[in-house]
């Protein structure tokens, strides 16, 4: 993992706008990229793709890069489009698609 990604996990929409937690920082690679990505099957609402402008490779936990969530990487902040879990014997690394 050759940078560095900080974190504030999307907790739920309050009254002033979106609650974000604590802050958190882990080593990752960002690769920019425009991607489109498709609706998961059997998602409600989700009728088309929608484009990325980066996936984001981290070893954490996925509850901390929930749907909605920022992030920080070199000075450009992103939200979190989806995330996927690659495990092999157990959890190996997240996948992050970024907008």
């Amino acid at each position: 993992m050759t940078e560095v990604c900080t974190v504030r996990p999307y907790l739920r929409q309050g009254s002033g706008g979106a609650v974000y937690g604590e802050e958190r920082t882990y080593p990752c690679r960002l690769e920019k990229a425009e991607h489109l990505i498709y609706p998961r099957l059997g998602v409600q609402g989700a009728q088309q793709a929608a484009p990325s402008r980066a996936r984001l490779f981290v070893r954490a936990e996925p509850q901390d890069f929930r749907a909605k969530s920022r992030v920080m990487v070199d000075g450009e902040e992103y939200f979190v489009q989806d995330t996927e879990a690659m495990r092999g014997f157990g959890l190996h690394h997240l996948e992050v698609i970024l907008q």
